[in-house]
């Protein structure tokens, strides 16, 4: 399967989290300690003067949010805000780090990447599930149809 092009909601979500990842690297490192300091609202505030920035960023630590900030709107049409909670739709994001928590696993010998899914998933139908691999999953190659795609 192919997937389809970004539409441009879908483009700036993904330019926000881009821009949310790369900002993290401008803050000095005593900033990750205590997150609430003047150097993460600085470096937020530049992202939403200088590049125009809407969405939400997010900053955690030990499993938890210490800052969050919302900017913009979630849908200007309707004008509504942008809130902490809004739902984003991130597209084929997830198929990234999906595979990165993957080979972590992979890694540490708790998945296979060439073990069928019925492995893992025995409800699967066994017909297919016996030839599908992890490896195909995340090559894009397995042939599992979207059933959401429009």
């Amino acid at each position: 399967m192919i997937d389809a092009p970004l539409s441009l909601p879908n483009r700036r979500t993904l330019l926000g989290l881009a821009a949310g990842a790369g900002a993290a690297g401008l803050l000095p490192a005593g900033a990750w300690a205590d997150s609430r300091s003047g150097a993460v609202a600085a470096v937020i505030d530049s992202m939403i003067r200088d590049q125009g920035f809407q969405g939400v960023v997010m900053l955690g630590r030990g499993g938890r949010a210490r800052t969050t900030h919302a900017n913009g709107m979630a849908h200007i049409g309707k004008a509504i805000p942008m809130r902490a909670d809004t739902p984003l739709g991130i597209a084929s994001i997830s198929k990234r780090l999906t595979a990165v928590a993957v080979m972590r696993l992979v890694e540490v010998g708790r998945l296979s990447l060439d073990a069928p899914i019925t492995t893992w998933l025995p409800d699967y139908p066994a017909a297919t599930g016996a030839r599908i691999t992890l490896r195909r999953l995340l090559s894009n190659s397995s042939g599992v149809p979207n059933p959401f795609r429009a």
